[in-house]
């Protein structure tokens, strides 16, 4: 499914295994496309027993007029449902990604460890600079990533380990992408 705008064409569809995969998230000013298509994309909760979320249907919605939504719902073996929200708007380069999990049984929710309503694979991680502010530190923090998963540590209401955003640039292409963390 494709939600697109001026600024902004994002494309998403369900894989194999009922996993939700990036297929396209470009640029239109300049054309640039950050996906790793067929990479894994999609909600990032994780499940003590380490098992997979299935996404199950996605949509897309009007939401107040010129806004569009992509609706995901996911089902996990334990119970857990979640609905991963996706929203454009016209006239700027903005995605808002949310995430809502709600528990079918008793006891469920114990089994969470992590909670994101974001993870995605860039097409190119290898030499892509992320800055960070890092809040137990007091600092800007710019590290250049490779292979491995760079994590952000936010939580811990009084303590979180990073602010709300952090840059991902890509140097050659003269590239940014900002993301917000509310």
């Amino acid at each position: 499914m494709i939600l697109s705008t001026d600024s902004i064409l994002f494309g998403a569809s369900i894989g194999a295994l009922r996993q939700l995969q990036l297929d396209t998230f470009i640029n239109r000013q300049t054309g640039y496309d950050w996906a790793m298509p067929g990479g894994a994309f999609g909600i990032g909760v994780e499940a003590y027993d380490g098992r997979p979320w299935a996404a199950q249907d996605m949509r897309i919605t009007e939401i107040a007029g010129d806004t569009l939504g992509l609706a995901t719902n996911f089902t996990h073996p334990t119970g857990l449902e979640a609905v991963q929200m996706i929203q454009c708007f016209d006239g700027f380069a903005t995605l808002r990604f949310s995430c809502s999990v709600k528990c079918k049984e008793i006891g469920a929710a114990s089994c969470v460890t992590d909670l994101s309503p974001l993870r995605f694979q860039v097409r190119k991680a290898d030499g892509l600079r992320v800055h960070t502010i890092r809040r137990d530190q007091y600092r800007l923090d710019t590290t250049v990533i490779g292979a491995e998963p760079f994590v952000i540590r936010g939580g811990r209401w009084n303590r979180p380990e990073h602010a709300g955003w952090l840059v991902l640039e890509d140097v050659q292409a003269r590239e940014c992408l900002l993301i917000g963390i509310e």
